[in-house]
């Protein structure tokens, strides 16, 4: 994180600190720890951080929900490379996706309804096959959830999955 607070930020002289002590890459989340998950991350604090090491890489996190934003990120030089946790959760077509914006400078496609449902309904079996029926179907719910946010019909079916046990 940026640091505790805004009063406190501190990670562009920490990371300085940690690359002269030998640490191979460091990854900031633009967000204080007091934000939690409120706010917006602050990339132009992450790319302090940037200029304030010299030789080793910086990975950015924070409100990073599309591919087209990590190739901005990358290719403007604010990071070396991007993170990518919340903004792809229930997104399995993410990491494709961002590959192909990468090497293309186009996404693709958005996965069809049908297809996220059949994602959804294959991680839900991993899930449950892996944690057991009772701690896997709470686990997979909310997976469930943010993969059909946004579709026709979503808000029914979310209902019904939230009510699954």
């Amino acid at each position: 994180r940026l640091g505790w607070d805004h009063q406190s930020i501190n990670a562009p002289e920490l990371c300085h600190a940690l690359e002269q002590v030998g640490v191979a890459a460091v990854t900031i989340h633009g967000r204080t720890r007091a934000q939690r998950y409120t706010g917006w991350a602050d990339w132009d604090e992450i790319a302090r951080v940037r200029e304030a090491v010299d030789h080793i890489p910086v990975l950015g996190s924070g409100d990073v929900r599309d591919p087209a934003l990590v190739e901005a990120r990358i290719r403007q030089g604010v990071v070396d490379g991007v993170v990518v946790a919340r903004g792809m959760l229930g997104d399995w077509n993410f990491l494709e996706q961002t590959v192909r914006q990468l090497r293309d400078g186009y996404p693709g496609p958005d996965p069809s309804f049908q297809e996220r449902l059949l994602l959804a309904r294959r991680h839900w079996n991993a899930v449950v096959d892996h944690h057991g029926e009772r701690l896997g179907v709470r686990l997979a719910r909310k997976f469930v959830v943010w993969a059909i946010k946004g579709c026709s019909g979503a808000a029914r079916l979310r209902a019904r999955v939230a009510d699954l046990n």
